[in-house]
Order: C-alpha cells, then structure tokens, then sequence
C-alpha cells in the first residue's frame, strides 16, 4: 500500500530540516553515535545539493567506469572506447563464443554490484519450500522506461530515443554514431519488453522454479551461473553452493534472455550496458545529463508539468532517504512518532486482529479445517509497528553508527556525491547479500519508517505500519475513534487481508507455498472472486485521448481482496468497542462539533474518514498508466467500490436500495 502526495510532502520537509539544521528539540547539541550518523547523512545531503562540484566534475567518474566496463570487464574486437560503438561490425564474428561468455558472466556481475540496471535483478528472501532458510531469488531488473512505450507508445518512443542520441553526444563529445547507438539499445529493449510480457502473469504455484547454478547452466548456458554467483558475492564473506538452488519467478523470461545473448553481436551488447551504466548513474551528472530523460519520466508518471524540475533540495532529501534509510528513518521518528502514538496504532491493530478472528469464526462458507487453518495463520502473523527494532535497531544510533560503519562518506565542503553514492549502494548490496542461507527475521522491518506505507511479506507472514503513514488524515492523535479505526484501521486490516487473498493465501503460517485449503472452500473462495474481478471492470478513467479505460478487475483482485476485507473488520472493530462504552467514558467517540458536522453519526462520520483518506487529485495521464500497469485500482474506485459492498454504509447513509452505492448484489469475501 504505497501513499505520496502531501503526507510524503510532509515527511520530507521534516527530513529537510534535520539535513541541513540538525534534529529539533530539548537535548541540545548530539554527540557519539548520534552525531556521527548525522554527519555522515548531512555529508551525502551536501555533496548532493552541491551542483557547482557536481559541474566541475562533470561525467569524468562515468566515464572511467565506462573505460574499465569496455576495456577490461567486456570489451569487443574493436580498440578504442567510440570505436566500440561501430556502425557496420560483423555480426557474425560478434555473437557469443566462449570467450565472450566470460566477459557476459563478468559484465552482469559487474553491473549488479555497482548498482547499474542490468536486465536480471538479485534479491535474498526466505526459499518459500523452506521459509527458515533464506535464498537467491533471480528476478528481472526493471526496465529503464516502462515496457508498455516499447511496444504502444510510438510517441514517447521517439523522445527516449532524441534523449539517448542527446546523452551519448554529451558522454562521449561527438554526435557521429548517436543515432546507430539509441537504434540498436532501443532495438534490444523492446525484444526485453517482448518476451518479458509474454512470460508475465501466474502465480508463484505456476511461475516459479527451483534449480542450481549448475542446472542454470544447461537450461540456460549464454552465462556461466555458478561464476556469476562467484563473482557476485566476491567480498561478502558468503559462498553459494553450485546445486543449491536459486529461485526464479519467470522461467520463460529466462529462457528469452537466453535467446537474446546467443543471438544478439556483442558489440550490440555492450552498448546496451553503457546505456544501463549511463541511465543508472544520470542522477549523479550534471543537470544537462539528467534531464533529458528525467523530462520523460516525469511525462510518464502523468506529472501536471513535466518540464519542470523539481527543487534540488527534494531530489537530495528523496536520494539521503533512499540511500542512508536507516538513519533518515531514526531521526524521523525521533522528531514525528512519539511512544503514546505507537501505544494508540497498537490499540487500532489489535482491535483489528480480534475482529478477524471472530469474522474467520463467523463466516458461513469455511468449513472447520480451513476456518481452523486460516486463525492459525492469524494468529502467527506478526505485527511490526512505526519502525524496525533489528538489524538493524532504527531507534538506536549507537545500533546504525556499527551498521554503517563501512560506509565511508565525504563530510567536508566538496564532498564527492559520486563517490559518497557508490558506498552506499554497495552497502545496502552488501548487507542484503551476507543474509544468503541465513535463517530471516521475522521481526525485522523490510521498509524503513521515512515513507508513508505499510505491506504484508507472505514469506515471513508479517505486516507492518510505517511510521511515515501514521499522520493525518490516516492518523490523528486522540482523534475520536471511529475517525481512526475507519483510516489508519482499514490499513491495517488491508495488511493482515493480504494474507488471505488471491496471493496470500496460498502461504500458512510459516510462510511456507502450500495449500491449506479444502476444496470445496477453495472452489467458493475463486467463485467469490469473480464478483470482484466482474464490479471492478465496471470503474473507468479518462485517458489523455480522451478514451475511457475499464480497471482491470483481475490484476486489481489482491488489492481489492484486501481493501474491502480491510474497511469491512476496521468497522466491526471499531463497532464492538463503541458498543461497549456509547458514553465515551473510556474511549474517544464524541460527535464533532460545529454547525456543518454536527449532524452527521458517528457512522457516517466513520465511512467519510474512509473516503477522505484516499482522496487523491490525479492527471489522465497517471490514471491511465495506472489502468495499465498497476494493481492497485484508481482511488475513486477503492472508495466507491468498497462502500457499494458495505451493508453499513447504505444503512448509516440510508442508500436506495439497489441504487449505484447499494447494489442489491453485494461482494463479500472475509
């Protein structure tokens, strides 16, 4: 459940004046670990916002990793760096050989650890056969631009290749071979977006695989697994069996990769990872580097003004956060998330929790063993609230200063952003990659507390409320109640839904892929689903041409699951603590006051904080990349579709019967 707009807005003006003026309050001056960790985020906060460094180096440190990745990590046949990039080579005497084998398994590997796009991502998470045990899961990278412009969007196409040709005149000081440059990356990038769409979709029951490197090798042999790994964990202090198996969620994806190394001239592959190496290390550049494409980044993200440039103080607060997360994340919640406020969110999570459970016991169509099951996992689902207490402890400056002790950041006036960035990049790999066959950490928070958010792992079976959303209109501290319940509740009951949705179900309690279902609750449970998918369709967006676009009620279904589970048990929490104390003598339930809300119940009062809470202002251009490529339907839709299911709302709003917001036909699953 990710949130922006105002309520990150807010977090970051906050982060903004403990970077450039300290933390604020009673303490006074910090000392010891405190200020060391503040120096070192204070030091990356400045080489950012210096841009006369930052223009005086100009391209000079990307373009030494260029020279090192084409002379010495993949180099081709051809002698100097432009010549690299030649416009008629031989194809034939450039696809992949043996030699050129090793230099593909070394450019990968370079990539990955310097934190360079790079077609396949790496990522450590619990091995879902075995979830005590943690594994290498081989993911796809994410593409520079959305795939859907390779393939759809012939206009914006054009502008991403105008700003290859623009970037490679400034990196390499000669427009000649520019045009061959972004013909031939865009080329490769849309058979990527091809085959990456065909083998998209499924579930983790369908999609995924378990197989060593060494199986890697026969399956898919244009790289050389077992050496990859290799070079992948070189200084980590952590080897990788050559039969353990890795865990990949897209075999066919895997098998195009494949095809496209063995069939693609090297030469052509190298361009491409300059261009990974050129994309990744933009923000590091000068303004004439960066904006080309950040202009169309922002045009695809459906920003009002795409030519504008945000404040450089926001790009370096979003970059500090980012990459030195922890400590952000400590002094955020030393200023903003107070004990009491975390006392108030563990009230509203455990009124949910309670009421889960008698809704699991309630409900008509579970039979005794999956109801049984289903309150077991329940029950073992671990709550994580405001921030991370481990590995590290976020509330502890003494815990992150040893956390990020080898990160080496340049303090003084002048300070190196290129080079502060690439330490923490390569801590952030590091510490992920020295969890490999490590038991996890249930307790430990995998987002850090700076961002307005909160998610369910299935593998860890945990959910966690970030400091960053508790603020209002999600949160007001002593609020009445049924203010808080209806916004920050419906959150946390969004979470513990996702347990059980479409997905999530399909993990029990351990985190552990296995089906815990009968099949006859099984078969009712996808039967309910169809009248989700079917009332979604329905909800449609403008698009910027002015066609109207349906949601897709299948890619939409998990978050709708948990949506209309989540507003469905926070109002019968909620309603079992009002019914038990209507005077408000122990909780907070008193009407609000003043002409215009007097009148309204508490009920009615509670669905309006709902609606409130994802009020959201969007250009057509956003909503219609949200149609396309998001699971999360369009905030009028979340709003209106779980009210049009809510039995409460037409009774406390005295809805028509069988009018747009109380269909006679009503979706319900938990």
């Amino acid at each position: 459940m990710l949130e922006s707009g105002l309520l990150q807005e807010n977090i970051d003006s906050t982060i903004r004046k403990v970077l450039q003026s300290g933390p604020q309050g009673p303490s006074g001056k910090l000392t010891g670990a405190a200020s060391r960790i503040l120096q070192k985020a204070q030091g990356f906060y400045k080489s950012c916002m210096n841009e006369t460094d930052i223009a005086e180096i100009g391209h000079t440190p990307l373009y030494k990793e260029l020279q090192d990745l084409f002379t010495t990590v993949f180099p081709v046949q051809h002698g100097s760096l432009i010549s690299l990039f030649p416009d008629a080579a031989p194809p034939s005497a450039e696809l992949l050989n043996a030699t050129n084998r090793e230099r593909l398994t070394s450019a990968m590997a370079h990539l990955y650890r310097s934190s360079a796009l790079t077609i396949l991502s790496f990522w450590v998470n619990p091995d879902e056969r075995n979830p005590e045990v943690q594994q290498l899961w081989v993911l796809r990278d994410n593409p520079a631009i959305p795939d859907r412009v390779f393939l759809e969007e012939a206009p914006i196409l054009a502008k991403y290749r105008k700003a290859i040709e623009e970037t490679y005149t400034l990196v390499f000081g000669q427009s000649e071979g520019g045009a061959k440059f972004a013909s031939d990356v865009i080329a490769l990038e849309t058979m990527i977006a091809n085959f990456s769409r065909a083998a998209a979709g499924g579930d983790a029951a369908t999609t995924s695989q378990h197989v060593s490197p060494t199986d890697l090798n026969k399956l898919y042999p244009s790289l050389d697994w077992p050496v990859l790994l290799q070079k992948m964990l070189q200084g980590t202090n952590v080897t990788h069996d050559d039969n353990r198996a890795l865990h990949s969620l897209t075999p066919s994806h895997l098998e195009g990769l494949d095809k496209l190394f063995r069939e693609t001239p090297a030469a052509t592959l190298q361009k491409y990872f300059a261009w990974m190496m050129i994309f990744s290390r933009r923000s590091l550049l000068p303004i004439e580097y960066r904006e080309p494409i950040d202009r169309i980044l922002r045009e695809l993200e459906g920003v009002v003004n795409p030519d504008i440039t945000p404040d450089r103080w926001q790009t370096c607060v979003d970059s500090t956060s980012a990459n030195l997360a922890s400590i952000i994340g400590h002094f955020y919640v030393a200023q903003m998330f107070s004990a009491a406020t975390k006392d108030q969110v563990q009230t509203i999570v455990s009124g949910i929790r309670d009421a889960y459970r008698s809704d699991f016991q309630e409900l008509g169509w579970l039979d005794k063993t999956t109801r049984a099951n289903a309150i077991t996992k329940l029950d073992a689902m671990i709550e994580l609230i405001g921030y991370s207490t481990m590995d590290p402890n976020v509330g502890s400056a003494k815990d992150l200063d040893a956390y990020y002790a080898a990160v080496k950041i340049t303090t003084e006036s002048g300070g190196d952003y290129y080079d502060n960035m690439a330490q923490a990049k390569a801590h952030v790999i590091r510490s992920m990659l020295t969890q490999l066959g490590q038991p996890p950490n249930r307790d430990q928070m995998g987002m850090d507390p700076q961002y307005v958010n909160a998610y369910y792992n299935p593998f860890l079976n945990h959910f966690a409320v970030l400091a960053g959303i508790v603020q209002p209109p999600k949160f007001t501290p002593n609020a009445p109640e049924y203010l808080n319940f209806a916004a920050l509740g419906m959150v946390a009951g969004h979470e513990i839904g996702h347990g059980f949705d479409n997905s999530g179900r399909r993990y029990d309690a351990t985190g552990k892929l296995f089906d815990w279902w009968t099949n006859a609750t099984a078969t009712e449970f996808e039967s309910r689903t169809k009248c989700f998918i079917d009332q979604y369709a329905n909800f449609t967006v403008t698009g910027p041409d002015g066609k109207i676009l349906h949601t897709n009620g299948v890619q939409t279904l998990g978050e709708n699951i948990a949506d209309n589970g989540g507003s469905r048990i926070s109002f019968m929490a909620w309603a079992k603590r009002f019914t038990t104390d209507r005077l408000s003598q122990k909780y907070n339930n008193k009407l609000l006051p003043g002409v215009r809300l007097s009148h309204l119940s508490r009920e009615q009062l509670f669905f309006i904080s709902f609606g409130q809470s994802w009020c959201r202002l969007r250009t057509p251009t956003f909503l219609a990349n949200q149609i396309r490529d998001d699971e999360h339907s369009p905030s009028h839709a979340r709003v209106n579709g779980v009210m049009q299911n809510s039995r409460e709302f037409a009774r406390a709003f005295r809805c028509r019967r069988n009018s747009f917001m109380n269909p006679v036909n009503k979706c319900e699953i938990w």
